[in-house]
């Protein structure tokens, strides 16, 4: 729903006339100002339960760890020097260059890394916010691949991979490991789990259980052959590594799910107790503010937050920022996924602005006493006491430079 400024003198100052606020919520339009109650935000209040049209069908993808470089495709052809925390969506494809390993945390929840020069498509990506696919397909063409599949991942079947010459489907949850070295070979390693091997010639198939390897040589007429499984390549004990950074006494006041992920807060700040609950504090430089130490990227769901920093894709995707007066910006951990929870504001000279959803609702809640805010972002006026400690935490852009690094 659109709403309109209105504009009043303060100070002897007029705000310019901006045409009309765009308010949205997780790329969602906010619903309108009738509905909404003009009264003071509490200090614990939880933005999942005021903002019920935040969520959206699925999560994404995205690139959790990086170790050196890769490329990112689009389906359009356009070319994404890859980065952590950028998003995976259906069709993009990964070159990783040289010894660099990569690991990306997927839509379903189920954890990949790839290696060895290893060039992968994402064909299908269950869980996916802007797909419907039952099941994770990925199209391994070289390189190497260990896939992780977790107990409660969130899809109605489970990945599979397909290679040059064979097809592979893991069962239920464990570790696989899949290298692709040419057109007429491919290996698969069991960890953990179990994984049915199909050729694509005449059908023939191969189970390989935990502590096996299938070796699968030739192109229509592929031939099998078994062996007990190697010990672990440099692939997989990086990733040991990754796995190893959990830390449950951490990430306690995060939902379960978002366990790993959170598992990048650690070292990057603490938790301190706000009002009745608790938020985390990054270390952050003088002037740092949430939303804007990174890029926007353009998705099926609308302007998507790419944060730059090592540990920002929880707090920038889930939960919500406020500025609090003794610690600074504070994260309110939440589990509703969103392209980015900010309200976006246009203006007619070719600007945007936005600020954090969290800040946003609490310091611009309508009239109480002898404030005035911006009515939750539907209605109102636009300045009122204090009105430039407030302002000063948007961030504004010209239009045509949103997208830009």
């Amino acid at each position: 729903m659109y709403g309109h400024w209105h504009t009043r003198t303060f100070d002897g100052a007029l705000w310019a006339d901006i045409a009309k606020i765009v308010a949205l919520a997780a790329g969602l339009w906010l619903i309108g100002a009738s509905a909404l109650r003009a009264q003071e935000i509490p200090p614990d209040f939880d933005y999942d339960e005021v903002a019920p049209g935040a969520e959206l069908n699925g999560t994404y993808g995205y690139v959790r760890a990086l170790d050196g470089s890769a490329t990112l495709i689009q389906p359009d052809g356009g070319r994404i020097e890859v980065q952590v925390n950028e998003p995976i969506l259906v069709g993009d494809r990964i070159f990783v260059s040289g010894d660099s390993r990569i690991e990306v945390v997927l839509a379903d929840r189920n954890i990949l890394r790839l290696g060895d020069r290893a060039d992968l498509a994402f064909t299908a990506l269950a869980n996916s916010a802007d797909a419907t696919d039952p099941a994770t397909v990925l199209d391994l063409r070289r390189g190497t691949a260990q896939v992780v599949v977790v107990d409660g991942q969130v899809a109605r079947e489970l990945p599979s991979v397909g290679t040059p010459n064979s097809s592979v489907f893991f069962r239920p949850a464990g570790s696989y490991h899949v290298v692709v070295d040419d057109d007429d070979y491919t290996e698969v390693v069991v960890r953990e789990g179990r994984a049915d091997v199909f050729t694509g010639g005449d059908g023939a198939g191969a189970e390989v259980r935990r502590g096996e390897a299938l070796f699968v040589e030739g192109g229509r007429n592929a031939s099998f052959q078994f062996a007990s499984a190697p010990s672990l390549d440099r692939l997989e004990r990086w990733g040991q590594g990754q796995a190893d950074l959990v830390r449950a006494d951490y990430v306690e006041h995060v939902d379960r799910d978002l366990h790993y992920s959170a598992s990048t807060l650690h070292s990057h700040g603490t938790w301190v107790s706000v009002g009745a609950g608790w938020a985390w504090r990054p270390y952050v430089a003088v002037g740092w503010a949430p939303y804007r130490h990174g890029r926007w990227r353009w998705t099926p769901t609308g302007w998507f937050w790419v944060s730059y920093d090592p540990w920002g894709w929880v707090p920038h995707h889930y939960g919500w920022w406020d500025h609090h007066s003794t610690w600074g910006w504070v994260w309110h951990p939440g589990r509703r996924f969103a392209s980015a929870h900010v309200y976006f504001v246009w203006g007619s000279g070719g600007w945007a602005g936005w600020a954090p959803a969290g800040y946003y609702t609490r310091h611009y809640g309508g009239y109480y006493g002898r404030r005035w805010g911006w009515h939750h972002g539907a209605y109102g006026f636009v300045r009122g006491n204090g009105w430039y400690n407030k302002n000063r935490y948007w961030t504004f852009l010209p239009t045509d430079r949103l997208g830009h690094r």
